[in-house]
């Protein structure tokens, strides 16, 4: 990655982190613009290998969380989250962070329940556990940034 992309990818998550945790709501004002940004930046760098690179990163990063999505692990925004970032960083990248944070959020749900000595979903009240998926992402984004190749 150029220094322009994790950059670009850093301040994206940090805002997408403050959004997430204060509002609990990851805007499409946030990851449209990033989104396109990151097709256009790739598209003027490399023309069409960089479209398919921000193409393919963004479909995996959409097509992974839609899953998670469906199965009410992750709202909306977390999807448009891993597209725009997908778009930004490509296909290895986003896989890699996207493990990451799924590995962080197991964690940290574990954390949540042994603190709370809870079930993943408590009988009484009959609601899951939840948490801004951005308190794994960062941290997963961090990891994948430092150990990939």
């Amino acid at each position: 990655m150029t220094i322009i992309v994790e950059v670009l990818c850093a301040i994206y998550l940090c805002i997408a982190f403050y959004t997430d945790v204060t509002r609990s709501k990851i805007p499409n004002r946030l990851t449209v613009p990033i989104a396109i940004l990151g097709v256009g930046l790739h598209v003027a760098t490399d023309s069409w290998t960089g479209f398919l690179y921000a193409i393919y990163g963004a479909g995996a990063g959409f097509a992974i969380l839609f899953v998670l999505y469906l199965f009410r692990a992750v709202g909306a925004g977390d999807v448009k989250l891993f597209a725009a970032l997908g778009a930004v960083t490509g296909l290895q990248f986003t896989l890699q962070s996207l493990m990451y944070s799924v590995l962080y959020a197991g964690a940290i749900a574990l954390i949540i329940m042994l603190v709370r000595r809870k079930t993943w979903i408590s009988f009484e009240e009959g609601k899951m556990l939840k948490f801004p998926f951005m308190y794994a992402v960062l941290p997963g984004a961090v990891t994948a940034f430092l150990y990939m190749p």
